[in-house]
């Protein structure tokens, strides 16, 4: 049995990473659990290192201070003489216990695979582990209380999927399922082409939806999104690589031309009995020649193919853009016409203040106040028509447009 005892909590130390993977317990349940302590002391002995960090039981320590008790229970563990030791005990003794951030917990899962390295062959192999010790993905997984299913899915979310993904994913606004399909299917670059698209789809449903308290985006639009990004992908790698076999191609047919001019020149000089076997090799030249014509012309078919694919792709995509503003504002302005009628026709229906407004027809201060109110209103009405296309705009934009 480990030896307990009383330590006081000015000799003691927070572990300095601590936060970078818990979060500290705070507000009612913080006070809950101080009242606790206050009434039943600290039950469960805290874990330090020789150093007197803590590795274990830092809310508890925190909690002490607080309530200024100066001695609490600890066990000294002899055997967490460096970093990689206090660090491992610090994340396999507190992972789980805590309600912890998403990202927390992702990160701290991957310091820990790292530090404890893994010795199958599975995926996530290490290249450094505490004293050489190594441990299986199910070890690994039994210790952290998670199935190796979980840890799987958690190593790919930290270390595939990029940064801003992955708070849109700790917000809600896409699900992990989706998040892991874009781990399997695109690279980082891709994924700041995913996010692109995706910041737009949120704009325009936050757009849409003014009134709605949490937008999404479901799993089929991420797909989308995802195979839309994948598909540009490909037909760029498609135009880069054609451009590549062109330029070797083009290459290959200016060495063959010099190759011929130089064997014409030495004809010249050639003696009658030698003139017919450099014949023979221009002829051979000029042959390869007139093949690699041809095959650079079916190149440059393929890649004006793939130009005009990107272009079309670009130009759907501007569209599509452009339709998208449009439904945004047509969604906006009807919603400001109902507001507008609705708050004219309930709160600001002057039958509302008829009888008020004759009771103090002969307060001036009032009266005036109300005209200036009615100012506001008729100057804002003013503004908001400057905005309304009259005929005449349309005819001048036709005309000039004519003149062109």
């Amino acid at each position: 049995m480990e030896q307990i005892t009383k330590l006081s909590v000015h000799s003691l130390k927070v572990h300095p990473r601590n936060l970078e993977f818990f979060d500290d317990i705070e507000g009612d349940t913080y006070e809950q659990f101080k009242k606790s302590i206050l009434e039943d002391g600290v039950i469960t002995p805290i874990i330090v290192a020789p150093d007197m960090v803590v590795v274990s039981g830092n809310q508890r320590f925190k909690a002490c201070v607080d309530l200024g008790i100066e001695l609490i229970p600890a066990i000294i563990r002899e055997e967490l003489i460096n970093e990689d030791l206090k660090l491992r005990q610090l994340i396999g003794a507190n992972f789980g216990r805590l309600n912890n951030n998403p990202a927390k917990m992702r990160k701290a899962i991957a310091e820990y695979v790292g530090l404890v390295g893994n010795k199958g062959s599975g995926t996530y192999k290490q290249n450094h582990q505490v004293d050489g010790f190594k441990m299986t993905q199910k070890e690994i997984a039994d210790e952290l209380g998670i199935s190796v299913q979980e840890l799987e899915r958690i190593l790919s979310l930290e270390r595939k999927l990029i940064p801003e993904l992955q708070q849109a994913m700790d917000k809600g606004f896409i699900s992990k399922t989706a998040a892991l399909g874009i781990c399997g299917k695109l690279d980082t670059s891709d994924q700041q082409d995913l996010l692109t698209e995706l910041t737009s789809l949120l704009g325009d449903k936050v757009t849409s939806n003014p009134q709605k308290d949490k937008i999404t985006v479901t799993n089929s639009e991420i797909q989308k999104l995802t195979e839309e990004v994948k598909i540009e992908k490909e037909k760029n790698q498609k135009l880069s690589e054609t451009n590549t076999k062109l330029l070797s191609a083009q290459s290959e047919q200016y060495d063959l031309i010099n190759q011929i001019n130089d064997l014409r020149l030495e004809l010249e000089n050639k003696k009658p009995t030698d003139k017919p076997e450099t014949l023979q090799k221009i002829k051979r030249l000029e042959e390869r020649e007139v093949l690699l014509k041809e095959k650079i012309e079916i190149i440059e078919k393929d890649a004006e193919k793939y130009r005009q694919l990107k272009d079309q792709i670009e130009t759907l995509t501007v569209q599509k853009d452009d339709i998208g503003r449009q439904i945004s504002s047509a969604t906006s302005i009807s919603g400001l016409v109902i507001k507008i009628e609705n708050f004219l026709q309930t709160e600001l229906a002057p039958i509302e203040y008829s009888r008020a407004l004759l009771e103090m027809k002969n307060n001036e201060v009032v009266i005036n106040n109300v005209r200036d109110i009615i100012k506001c209103v008729e100057q804002w009405c003013y503004e908001l028509k400057k905005y309304i296309p009259s005929d005449n705009n349309i005819y001048e934009i036709i005309d000039i447009k004519g003149d062109r």
